[in-house]
């Protein structure tokens, strides 16, 4: 077991103050991805099929870092450059490596090639679709999809099919369409599946939640050709409109497919001010920031009933980077890993964190927990503005793990609050030995101020409410 490093967290100014009742009491022990047996937490990476980082360098760093999970771009492109002839050496290196740091790789079907896509301007053929080039390029597809399913049948079983259809940048020439989604689908699951029968096919890789697109590719029957269906929900505040979007799908699927998962398959957040998506206004963002909002984004994706959550992207994607249309885009600075050197930023020790804290992780968990104004607040004080907060809670090896935070907006960096907790979660007995978990920093914490009702509900008094989730649980949990 390794010491995590990270060196933000709580600050020690709020630790010593009189307004908070916690005992610090050590450091978080995090696991190997090796020793962690499962985690819903996975890792982009994507772009490999461009070249756009040197995966050797990431490898040393995915043995530690605890994602269990490795979302990989298969590139037609790069595999097809003979008609007719395939190489899938440079794919055969990644799966393999990741599989020996215990990473379960998983595919992205995706993207065209300009041996059958002359007008693509670029020969990556980013988002350029086979069935708009009639028949030759459709079975140049499905060729391309069998050999693939064939030489990585018994190491890959989870298959998705094509990235973000329902947006134009990936989604080209034609315009994006729901039935053609599902022709495209219907074209291409029959290949996977007559290689590999128990392959899970993973639908969409939706931009954001398009519930019109969803409705329409389900009721034209879709769900019969998917296990799972996957989502980019980007946002700067991870929580705005997330529930609703969520229970959108949620409702869309128990209707049409109810036997259809929901993972979230690619999501992230910018590092530094301009390393964002270009639709992003970003106004003070840092590498702490970033670290808050991947806890953040990954604790909504869960205790929303997603299956998985995958950050966006392992490190920065610093070389050349085009979409459809051929334009050069500026770089994404969102890796938990510095695009240049190489280093881990503290995003990528607060993932590690809340990875080795989940493993093991048994789903959500029914109850409630209350956060409060304390008790001794003054009555200006109780005046004052007081946001909301979000709190919910986890199952892990039969013990409750419940977390609380205020979902404001990272930019601005409020200060952190004093705050009572009644916590009522199921078998909520089994906390005995109450510890709290910084996932940023990983440090432990004992709350001074506790106690246990027969009723089964926890109370802790004048702990910390910060803008990113802290965890308490028995120590029983932390191995």
């Amino acid at each position: 077991m390794h010491e995590s490093n990270a060196s933000q967290g709580i600050p020690d100014s709020i630790k010593s103050s009189p307004l908070f009742a916690i005992e610090q009491r050590g450091k978080f022990k995090t696991k190997s991805t090796k020793e962690i047996r499962n985690s819903p937490i996975g890792i982009g990476f994507e772009t490999l099929d461009r070249k756009l980082f040197d995966p050797e360098k990431v490898y040393p760093h995915l043995a530690s870092l605890g994602a269990k999970w490795a979302r990989v771009q298969t590139g037609w492109n790069r595999c097809e450059t003979v008609r007719g002839s395939y190489d899938f050496s440079w794919l055969d290196g990644i799966v393999d490596a990741l599989r020996a740091e215990g990473v379960e790789p998983w595919f992205n079907l995706g993207y065209g090639n300009k041996l059958y896509m002359p007008d693509s301007p670029h020969e990556s053929a980013v988002g350029r679709v086979p069935i708009y080039y009639g028949d030759e390029t459709r079975e140049a597809w499905r060729r391309f999809v069998d050999a693939l399913a064939a030489h990585f049948r018994g190491r890959i079983k989870y298959w998705e099919i094509w990235n973000e259809p329902n947006i134009t940048p990936f989604w080209v020439p034609g315009e994006p369409s729901a039935s053609d989604y599902v022709e495209f689908v219907r074209l291409t699951q029959p290949v996977i599946r007559k290689r590999i029968p128990d392959a899970a096919i993973i639908g969409f890789g939706l931009s954001g939640c398009h519930p019109e697109y969803v409705a329409e590719a389900l009721e034209a029957g879709l769900g019969e050709y998917l296990d799972i269906v996957s989502y980019h929900p980007y946002r700067i505040v991870p929580e705005w409109d997330y529930q609703t979007e969520m229970e959108t799908l949620k409702m869309l699927l128990a209707k049409y497919a109810p036997h259809v998962a929901l993972w979230q398959g690619e999501n992230g957040f910018a590092a530094t001010q301009h390393g964002g998506l270009p639709s992003w206004s970003l106004f003070n963002v840092t590498e702490e920031i970033q670290g808050k909002w991947a806890l953040r984004r990954i604790v909504s994706d869960l205790i929303q009933g997603a299956k998985h959550s995958s950050y966006f992207h392992i490190v920065d994607l610093v070389a050349e980077y085009r979409t459809s249309s051929g334009q050069v885009r500026n770089p994404l600075i969102m890796g938990l890993l510095r695009g240049v050197e190489y280093t881990e930023r503290p995003a990528y020790h607060a993932v590690r964190n809340l990875s080795t804290l989940l493993q093991d992780f048994d789903g959500r968990k029914n109850g409630i927990v209350r956060v409060k104004r304390p008790e001794n607040t003054s009555r200006f004080e109780s005046a004052l503005p007081w946001v909301s907060a979000c709190a919910g809670g986890f199952q892990k090896r039969g013990y409750p793990l419940a977390f609380w935070y205020t979902p404001e907006e990272l930019q601005i960096e409020s200060a952190a609050k004093a705050a009572d907790l009644d916590l009522w979660i199921p078998d909520l007995a089994q906390i005995q030995n109450p510890v709290i978990v910084d996932p940023l920093s990983g440090e432990l914490y004992r709350p001074e101020r506790c106690q246990l009702a027969r009723s089964g509900m926890l109370t802790m008094k004048s702990v910390p409410l910060l803008d990113y989730p802290l965890f308490v649980t028995d120590e029983g949990a932390l191995d």
